[in-house]
Protein backbone atom coordinates (compact mmCIF):
# COMPACT_ATOMS: atom_id res chain seq x y z
CA UNK A 1 0.00 0.00 0.00
CA UNK A 2 2.84 2.61 1.01
CA UNK A 3 4.92 1.60 -1.93
CA UNK A 4 2.33 2.25 -4.45
CA UNK A 5 1.22 5.26 -3.09
CA UNK A 6 5.09 6.29 -3.16
CA UNK A 7 4.49 5.88 -6.83
CA UNK A 8 1.56 7.28 -6.80
CA UNK A 9 2.88 10.46 -5.69
CA UNK A 10 5.96 10.41 -7.38
CA UNK A 11 3.70 10.67 -10.82
CA UNK A 12 1.84 13.65 -9.07
CA UNK A 13 5.09 15.07 -8.36
CA UNK A 14 6.25 14.67 -12.22
CA UNK A 15 3.26 16.05 -13.55
CA UNK A 16 2.82 19.00 -11.46
CA UNK A 17 7.08 19.76 -11.80
CA UNK A 18 6.84 19.92 -15.78
CA UNK A 19 3.19 21.31 -16.38
CA UNK A 20 1.90 18.09 -18.07
CA UNK A 21 -1.29 17.67 -19.12
CA UNK A 22 -2.41 14.04 -20.51
CA UNK A 23 -5.96 12.74 -21.13
CA UNK A 24 -6.65 10.37 -18.52
CA UNK A 25 -4.34 10.78 -16.09
CA UNK A 26 -6.70 11.26 -13.35
CA UNK A 27 -8.54 8.40 -14.20
CA UNK A 28 -5.51 6.02 -14.06
CA UNK A 29 -4.66 7.99 -10.74
CA UNK A 30 -7.67 6.85 -9.50
CA UNK A 31 -7.58 3.30 -10.56
CA UNK A 32 -4.57 3.07 -8.81
CA UNK A 33 -5.97 4.11 -5.72
CA UNK A 34 -8.48 1.62 -5.78
CA UNK A 35 -5.95 -1.25 -6.77
CA UNK A 36 -3.88 -0.60 -3.52
CA UNK A 37 -7.20 -0.63 -1.42
CA UNK A 38 -8.28 -3.91 -2.92
CA UNK A 39 -4.40 -5.28 -2.73
CA UNK A 40 -4.39 -4.48 1.43
CA UNK A 41 -6.64 -7.60 2.37
CA UNK A 42 -4.31 -9.96 -0.28
CA UNK A 43 -0.99 -8.65 1.92
CA UNK A 44 -2.32 -9.50 4.89
CA UNK A 45 -2.94 -13.06 3.99
CA UNK A 46 0.12 -13.03 2.44
CA UNK A 47 1.97 -11.78 5.60
CA UNK A 48 0.22 -14.50 7.48
CA UNK A 49 1.00 -17.33 5.00
CA UNK A 50 4.89 -16.47 5.53
CA UNK A 51 4.73 -16.86 8.88
CA UNK A 52 3.45 -20.30 8.85
CA UNK A 53 6.02 -20.92 6.69
CA UNK A 54 8.87 -19.98 8.62
CA UNK A 55 7.30 -22.24 11.44
CA UNK A 56 5.98 -25.33 9.59
CA UNK A 57 8.07 -28.32 10.22
CA UNK A 58 6.64 -30.76 7.37
CA UNK A 59 8.00 -30.52 4.16
CA UNK A 60 4.36 -31.52 2.47
CA UNK A 61 2.43 -28.28 4.88
CA UNK A 62 5.40 -26.19 3.16
CA UNK A 63 4.97 -27.01 -0.37
CA UNK A 64 0.92 -26.26 0.18
CA UNK A 65 1.67 -22.84 1.83
CA UNK A 66 4.18 -21.89 -1.27
CA UNK A 67 1.39 -22.99 -3.19
CA UNK A 68 -0.70 -20.50 -1.48
CA UNK A 69 1.88 -17.70 -1.49
CA UNK A 70 2.33 -18.02 -5.21
CA UNK A 71 -1.71 -17.72 -5.78
CA UNK A 72 -1.78 -14.72 -4.04
CA UNK A 73 1.62 -13.07 -5.50
CA UNK A 74 0.72 -13.60 -8.99
CA UNK A 75 -2.51 -12.00 -8.48
CA UNK A 76 -0.78 -9.24 -7.38
CA UNK A 77 1.79 -9.61 -10.28
CA UNK A 78 -1.51 -8.79 -12.44
CA UNK A 79 -2.25 -5.28 -10.80
CA UNK A 80 1.86 -4.53 -10.55
CA UNK A 81 1.94 -5.38 -14.63
CA UNK A 82 -0.89 -2.77 -15.22
CA UNK A 83 0.73 -0.14 -12.89
CA UNK A 84 4.41 -0.71 -14.84
CA UNK A 85 2.22 -0.23 -18.01
CA UNK A 86 1.18 3.20 -17.16
CA UNK A 87 4.77 4.72 -15.68
CA UNK A 88 6.03 7.74 -17.24
CA UNK A 89 9.78 6.64 -17.15
CA UNK A 90 12.22 3.84 -17.26
CA UNK A 91 13.00 5.58 -13.67
CA UNK A 92 10.03 4.52 -12.17
CA UNK A 93 10.12 1.01 -13.51
CA UNK A 94 12.84 0.53 -12.07
CA UNK A 95 12.03 1.63 -8.96
CA UNK A 96 8.80 -0.44 -8.83
CA UNK A 97 11.20 -3.38 -10.03
CA UNK A 98 13.25 -2.64 -6.92
CA UNK A 99 10.23 -2.49 -4.38
CA UNK A 100 9.29 -5.84 -5.70
CA UNK A 101 11.98 -7.35 -5.15
CA UNK A 102 12.39 -6.10 -1.89
CA UNK A 103 9.19 -6.81 -1.05
CA UNK A 104 9.22 -10.80 -1.78
CA UNK A 105 12.76 -10.96 -0.10
CA UNK A 106 14.04 -11.60 -3.32
CA UNK A 107 18.20 -10.69 -3.98
CA UNK A 108 18.57 -7.59 -5.86
CA UNK A 109 20.00 -8.56 -9.27
CA UNK A 110 20.80 -6.28 -12.26
CA UNK A 111 18.76 -7.33 -15.15
CA UNK A 112 16.91 -5.27 -17.74
CA UNK A 113 13.66 -3.88 -16.11
CA UNK A 114 10.71 -4.71 -18.35
CA UNK A 115 11.32 -8.45 -19.53
CA UNK A 116 8.33 -10.38 -18.96
CA UNK A 117 10.33 -13.73 -18.62
CA UNK A 118 12.92 -12.35 -16.67
CA UNK A 119 10.30 -10.76 -13.79
CA UNK A 120 8.62 -13.81 -13.90
CA UNK A 121 11.17 -16.12 -13.41
CA UNK A 122 13.16 -14.07 -10.92
CA UNK A 123 10.14 -12.96 -9.01
CA UNK A 124 8.07 -16.25 -8.81
CA UNK A 125 8.86 -18.65 -5.58
CA UNK A 126 11.46 -21.12 -6.89
CA UNK A 127 9.93 -23.01 -4.32
CA UNK A 128 7.04 -23.61 -6.60
CA UNK A 129 8.93 -25.28 -8.92
CA UNK A 130 10.62 -27.65 -6.62
CA UNK A 131 8.88 -30.81 -5.50
CA UNK A 132 9.56 -32.42 -2.25
CA UNK A 133 11.22 -36.09 -2.61
CA UNK A 134 11.19 -38.01 0.62
CA UNK A 135 14.21 -40.05 1.05
CA UNK A 136 14.02 -43.96 1.69
CA UNK A 137 15.90 -46.84 0.61
CA UNK A 138 15.71 -48.51 -2.77
CA UNK A 139 16.81 -51.16 -5.15
CA UNK A 140 19.05 -49.62 -7.48
CA UNK A 141 19.69 -50.98 -11.04
CA UNK A 142 18.86 -54.08 -12.39
CA UNK A 143 20.54 -57.69 -12.74
CA UNK A 144 18.98 -58.13 -16.48
CA UNK A 145 19.96 -54.88 -18.29
CA UNK A 146 23.22 -53.78 -19.30
CA UNK A 147 26.56 -54.61 -17.37
CA UNK A 148 26.72 -51.39 -16.25
CA UNK A 149 23.34 -51.75 -14.50
CA UNK A 150 24.62 -54.44 -12.22
CA UNK A 151 24.65 -55.44 -9.58
CA UNK A 152 21.34 -54.56 -8.18
CA UNK A 153 22.35 -53.10 -4.63
CA UNK A 154 20.58 -51.02 -1.91
CA UNK A 155 20.57 -47.33 -1.88
CA UNK A 156 19.42 -44.78 0.73
CA UNK A 157 18.76 -41.66 -0.03
CA UNK A 158 18.24 -38.02 2.40
CA UNK A 159 15.44 -36.32 1.76
CA UNK A 160 15.81 -33.89 -1.04
CA UNK A 161 14.10 -31.17 -3.44
CA UNK A 162 13.93 -32.07 -6.76
CA UNK A 163 13.06 -29.89 -9.91
CA UNK A 164 9.40 -30.33 -11.38
CA UNK A 165 10.70 -29.50 -14.66
CA UNK A 166 13.90 -30.07 -16.96
CA UNK A 167 15.82 -26.29 -17.08
CA UNK A 168 13.91 -24.51 -19.28
CA UNK A 169 15.46 -22.31 -22.18
CA UNK A 170 13.19 -19.41 -20.95
CA UNK A 171 15.36 -19.95 -17.17
CA UNK A 172 18.93 -20.58 -18.93
CA UNK A 173 19.18 -17.55 -21.08
CA UNK A 174 18.43 -15.30 -17.84
CA UNK A 175 21.51 -17.07 -16.76
CA UNK A 176 23.57 -16.24 -19.89
CA UNK A 177 22.65 -12.81 -20.06
CA UNK A 178 23.32 -12.21 -16.54
CA UNK A 179 27.02 -14.22 -17.22
CA UNK A 180 27.46 -12.83 -20.80
CA UNK A 181 27.82 -16.05 -22.08
CA UNK A 182 26.60 -17.17 -26.10
CA UNK A 183 23.20 -18.62 -25.83
CA UNK A 184 22.92 -22.05 -26.68
CA UNK A 185 21.39 -23.51 -29.94
CA UNK A 186 17.60 -24.54 -29.85
CA UNK A 187 18.21 -25.89 -33.23
CA UNK A 188 14.97 -23.79 -34.65
CA UNK A 189 12.47 -26.09 -32.44
CA UNK A 190 12.22 -22.99 -30.21
CA UNK A 191 13.02 -21.39 -26.89
CA UNK A 192 10.66 -20.48 -23.98
CA UNK A 193 9.44 -23.23 -21.66
CA UNK A 194 10.83 -26.24 -23.62
CA UNK A 195 14.44 -27.38 -21.71
CA UNK A 196 17.25 -26.20 -22.97
CA UNK A 197 19.71 -28.36 -24.68
CA UNK A 198 22.83 -27.96 -26.32
CA UNK A 199 24.52 -27.40 -22.85
CA UNK A 200 27.82 -29.45 -21.19
CA UNK A 201 27.70 -30.74 -17.67
CA UNK A 202 30.09 -27.84 -17.01
CA UNK A 203 27.58 -25.22 -18.21
CA UNK A 204 24.88 -27.48 -16.11
CA UNK A 205 26.96 -26.80 -12.92
CA UNK A 206 27.75 -23.20 -13.77
CA UNK A 207 24.05 -22.75 -13.70
CA UNK A 208 23.51 -23.94 -10.39
CA UNK A 209 25.90 -22.25 -8.54
CA UNK A 210 24.89 -19.03 -10.61
CA UNK A 211 21.60 -19.89 -9.25
CA UNK A 212 22.77 -20.33 -5.93
CA UNK A 213 24.39 -16.99 -5.38
CA UNK A 214 21.55 -15.35 -6.98
CA UNK A 215 18.71 -16.71 -4.39
CA UNK A 216 20.67 -17.50 -1.36
CA UNK A 217 19.97 -21.16 -1.35
CA UNK A 218 21.83 -24.04 -2.72
CA UNK A 219 21.49 -25.91 -5.73
CA UNK A 220 23.23 -28.35 -8.18
CA UNK A 221 22.89 -31.47 -9.84
CA UNK A 222 21.08 -34.47 -8.80
CA UNK A 223 23.34 -36.71 -7.87
CA UNK A 224 22.85 -40.47 -9.83
CA UNK A 225 21.64 -42.06 -6.77
CA UNK A 226 18.97 -39.27 -6.41
CA UNK A 227 18.00 -39.34 -9.98
CA UNK A 228 17.12 -42.76 -9.94
CA UNK A 229 15.03 -42.62 -6.65
CA UNK A 230 12.99 -39.81 -7.83
CA UNK A 231 12.21 -41.08 -10.96
CA UNK A 232 11.74 -44.26 -9.82
CA UNK A 233 8.93 -43.46 -7.38
CA UNK A 234 11.14 -43.78 -4.72
CA UNK A 235 11.11 -47.37 -2.53
CA UNK A 236 8.46 -48.46 -5.67
CA UNK A 237 10.93 -48.01 -7.75
CA UNK A 238 8.90 -48.87 -11.35
CA UNK A 239 10.54 -49.55 -14.15
CA UNK A 240 9.31 -46.24 -16.09
CA UNK A 241 8.54 -43.20 -14.51
CA UNK A 242 5.51 -43.31 -13.77
CA UNK A 243 4.45 -46.82 -15.22
CA UNK A 244 5.97 -50.25 -14.93
CA UNK A 245 4.79 -50.88 -18.65
CA UNK A 246 6.02 -49.86 -21.71
CA UNK A 247 2.73 -49.28 -23.80
CA UNK A 248 2.04 -46.78 -21.05
CA UNK A 249 6.00 -45.09 -21.55
CA UNK A 250 3.70 -42.12 -23.68
CA UNK A 251 1.67 -40.75 -21.43
CA UNK A 252 4.74 -39.77 -19.82
CA UNK A 253 7.40 -39.25 -22.12
CA UNK A 254 8.93 -37.87 -25.07
CA UNK A 255 10.83 -40.23 -26.99
CA UNK A 256 11.58 -41.93 -30.20
CA UNK A 257 7.88 -43.23 -31.19
CA UNK A 258 5.95 -40.34 -30.08
CA UNK A 259 8.42 -37.16 -30.30
CA UNK A 260 8.21 -36.36 -34.00
CA UNK A 261 12.19 -35.97 -33.82
CA UNK A 262 12.51 -32.95 -31.38
CA UNK A 263 12.43 -31.80 -28.13
CA UNK A 264 8.91 -30.54 -26.68
CA UNK A 265 7.90 -27.96 -23.88
CA UNK A 266 8.11 -28.81 -20.47
CA UNK A 267 4.97 -30.40 -18.41
CA UNK A 268 3.06 -31.62 -21.10
CA UNK A 269 2.80 -35.14 -20.42
CA UNK A 270 2.04 -37.10 -17.13
CA UNK A 271 4.21 -36.35 -13.81
CA UNK A 272 5.61 -39.05 -11.97
CA UNK A 273 4.08 -40.02 -8.04
CA UNK A 274 6.84 -36.66 -6.87
CA UNK A 275 5.14 -34.62 -9.17
CA UNK A 276 7.98 -34.58 -11.63
CA UNK A 277 7.29 -34.40 -15.31
CA UNK A 278 9.77 -36.18 -17.88
CA UNK A 279 12.25 -37.50 -15.91
CA UNK A 280 12.41 -39.87 -18.85
CA UNK A 281 12.36 -38.52 -22.63
CA UNK A 282 12.48 -35.16 -23.68
CA UNK A 283 16.46 -34.79 -22.98
CA UNK A 284 18.94 -36.87 -21.20
CA UNK A 285 19.82 -35.19 -17.80
CA UNK A 286 23.05 -34.85 -16.43
CA UNK A 287 24.33 -36.06 -12.90
CA UNK A 288 26.57 -34.78 -10.32
CA UNK A 289 28.81 -38.26 -10.68
CA UNK A 290 31.84 -39.47 -12.68
CA UNK A 291 30.84 -42.65 -14.33
CA UNK A 292 32.23 -46.05 -12.48
CA UNK A 293 31.04 -49.41 -11.93
CA UNK A 294 28.30 -50.19 -9.25
CA UNK A 295 29.13 -52.10 -5.89
CA UNK A 296 27.17 -54.90 -4.38
CA UNK A 297 27.11 -53.88 -0.98
CA UNK A 298 24.82 -51.00 0.89
CA UNK A 299 25.27 -47.17 -0.27
CA UNK A 300 23.87 -44.22 2.04
CA UNK A 301 23.87 -41.29 0.16
CA UNK A 302 26.06 -42.55 -2.64
CA UNK A 303 28.10 -39.54 -4.69
CA UNK A 304 30.52 -41.69 -7.19
CA UNK A 305 33.40 -42.24 -7.95
CA UNK A 306 35.84 -39.14 -6.75
CA UNK A 307 37.29 -38.62 -10.16
CA UNK A 308 36.57 -40.45 -13.79
CA UNK A 309 36.84 -39.89 -17.49
CA UNK A 310 33.20 -39.24 -18.18
CA UNK A 311 30.39 -38.09 -16.02
CA UNK A 312 26.39 -39.37 -15.96
CA UNK A 313 23.47 -38.41 -17.77
CA UNK A 314 20.02 -40.46 -17.39
CA UNK A 315 16.68 -40.53 -18.53
CA UNK A 316 16.84 -40.88 -21.87
CA UNK A 317 15.78 -37.93 -24.79
CA UNK A 318 13.51 -37.57 -27.79
CA UNK A 319 15.47 -39.79 -29.86
CA UNK A 320 15.54 -42.57 -27.13
CA UNK A 321 13.72 -45.99 -27.61
CA UNK A 322 12.07 -47.41 -24.68
CA UNK A 323 14.98 -49.31 -23.21
CA UNK A 324 17.20 -46.57 -22.79
CA UNK A 325 14.11 -44.86 -20.77
CA UNK A 326 14.07 -47.18 -18.07
CA UNK A 327 14.68 -45.37 -14.99
CA UNK A 328 17.79 -48.19 -14.33
CA UNK A 329 19.69 -47.17 -17.48
CA UNK A 330 22.98 -45.64 -17.32
CA UNK A 331 24.35 -43.05 -20.05
CA UNK A 332 27.97 -41.12 -19.61
CA UNK A 333 29.56 -38.03 -21.51
CA UNK A 334 32.36 -36.19 -21.32
CA UNK A 335 31.94 -32.93 -19.14
CA UNK A 336 32.39 -30.42 -21.58
CA UNK A 337 30.48 -32.45 -24.38
CA UNK A 338 27.10 -30.59 -25.46
CA UNK A 339 24.67 -32.06 -27.89
CA UNK A 340 20.52 -31.30 -28.65
CA UNK A 341 19.65 -34.07 -26.89
CA UNK A 342 21.08 -33.32 -23.33
CA UNK A 343 19.55 -30.99 -20.59
CA UNK A 344 19.42 -30.97 -16.41
CA UNK A 345 17.51 -30.09 -14.26
CA UNK A 346 18.00 -29.24 -10.15
CA UNK A 347 18.12 -30.25 -6.65
CA UNK A 348 18.09 -28.09 -3.57
CA UNK A 349 19.58 -29.46 -0.25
Amino acid sequence: MQELEKQIDKMKSQINDSNTTHKGISANLDTMLVIAEKKVKQEIKLEAIQKHIQTAENPERKENLYTMKRKIFEKNMVEYNKIAGRAFSQEMKIEAWNNLLKKYNIPKYSIAVGKKRTLKFIILDLESRMAYVKGGTFRMGQNNGYEREKPVHYVRVNDFYMGKYEVTFAEYDIFCEATNRTKPDDEGWGRGNRPVINVSWDDATAYCEWLSKTTGKNYRLPTEAEWEYAAGGGSWHQKYTGTNYKNSLSSYAWYSENSGGKIHQAGKKKANRYGLYDMNGNVWEWCSDWYGDYSASFQNNPKGPSSGSERIIRGGGWHSSTTNCQVSYRGCGNSSHSSNFLGFRIVRF
